[in-house]
């Protein structure tokens, strides 16, 4: 016995299980039973450990009464974040670097505000109300600072149950979504001009088409490999960048692969592309900033007369293809969760976000048929 903890030798006879093995045997503190744990011959500290961590708060135990109340355990925000950081960088396949600098930058400032102690019973009220004076900040902006806190929370669920006591510190976040807006997208007209003989004359116009027929982000196109557009099976994949590419500035907002399906009409555009290169871009396109790229998007709208603007007057980015495709695709029948899929949507209801957008378009595309008909007319 030692502090308090029993510790056993077990021997396990079996050559490939041969070596010293822990038994930990300990008061746990909440249940007031005794709790019992194996651990290998190295991990001994370990186990002493975990016998420290489940018998910590249950003095009473020892001292011989049950009366005397747990002593209060507490659990720093900042020290679950380090925590879920530590292991975001040590997982295989890694969230993007821009992830986990948002990641840190929101929860910091959730604790400047005051959330600082996860333990607290009152975290998820005063989360929320943090969150309701964001009102300056948009609605999709505000949603994502929230998934932030709720990842905070099921971290501190699996790793420091105990801690919290089996409790998600930010429950009461849990069914409060904030409404988001309407996405920005280019109509059908709109995108017949966009991917014509025009456009497609234009330096940035191959890029805009690729976004428009895949969904597609900006620098996941611009960094696209010809080894990685199958022409034959008509799929195209998205691989993570390389740590030479992330120098170079390209980051990516999930570090997993996708494969893509390749639209007909986009399969012509890509035979037609120079073969030059490894990339379908060269490297003065690829290594441009985002006001550059808005620039030469602008280019292109105003090539094909397409306006900045939307119907409500709200700016449109190249991120805006993206949102143009999701909705384009659900308008012609593509199955949401196949577009979730290829797309790198965390959840259905990110997915289902683009309904009303998708409302709008369904006349257009009714004879599409989860084809594009953009450059052809409809069957």
């Amino acid at each position: 016995m030692a502090d308090g903890i029993y510790l056993t030798d077990l021997w396990k006879g079996k050559e490939e299980q041969t070596g010293l093995r822990w038994r930990v045997r300990v008061r746990d503190r909440n249940t007031g039973e005794w709790a019992t744990k194996t651990f290998p011959s190295e991990q001994r500290k370990l186990g002493v450990d975990w016998g420290k961590n489940k018998r910590d708060g249950m003095a009473a135990v020892f001292v011989g009464t049950m009366n005397k109340p747990r002593e209060k355990v507490l659990l720093p925000t900042v020290n679950v974040l380090t925590d879920l950081v530590q292991r975001i960088e040590g997982k295989s396949v890694k969230r993007s670097e821009g992830h986990i600098e948002e990641l840190t930058r929101v929860v910091t400032a959730a604790i400047d505000a005051g959330i600082t102690e996860l333990t607290d019973r009152d975290i998820g009220r005063r989360a929320q109300r943090w969150l309701d004076g964001l009102a300056h900040l948009a609605p999709a902006t505000r949603q994502r600072y929230m998934a932030h806190l709720k990842a905070i929370g099921r971290h501190a669920l699996r790793f420091f149950a105990d801690e919290v006591d089996g409790r998600d510190p930010f429950l009461p976040l849990a069914n409060d979504d904030l409404p988001q807006a309407d996405p920005e997208v280019f109509t059908v007209d709109e995108s017949r001009k966009l991917v014509a003989d025009g456009a497609l004359e234009c330096s940035f116009g191959p890029a805009v088409a690729i976004s428009l027929y895949t969904g597609m982000r900006l620098r996941e196109v611009l960094w696209l490999r010809w080894s990685a557009v199958d022409l034959e099976r008509k799929q195209l994949t998205v691989y993570p960048p390389t740590e030479g590419e992330r120098e170079l500035g390209h980051k990516v907002k999930r570090n997993k692969k996708r494969l893509l399906p390749i639209q007909h009409e986009l399969l012509a555009i890509l035979r037609h592309l120079p073969h030059d290169d490894d990339y379908l871009f060269d490297e003065h396109m690829r290594t441009r900033n985002n006001a550059q790229y808005g620039r030469y998007l602008r280019d292109v709208l105003a090539a094909t007369g397409v306006q900045v603007n939307d119907q409500q007057g709200r700016g449109r980015s190249f991120h805006s293809l993206r949102h143009t495709h999701i909705s384009l695709a659900l308008a012609c029948g593509i199955d949401s969760m196949a577009i979730q899929l290829y797309a790198g949507h965390s959840s259905s209801a990110m997915t289902k976000h683009y309904a009303q957008a998708t409302e709008s378009m369904k006349p257009d595309c009714r004879k599409w048929n989860e084809s594009f008909y953009l450059r052809r007319k409809a069957p």
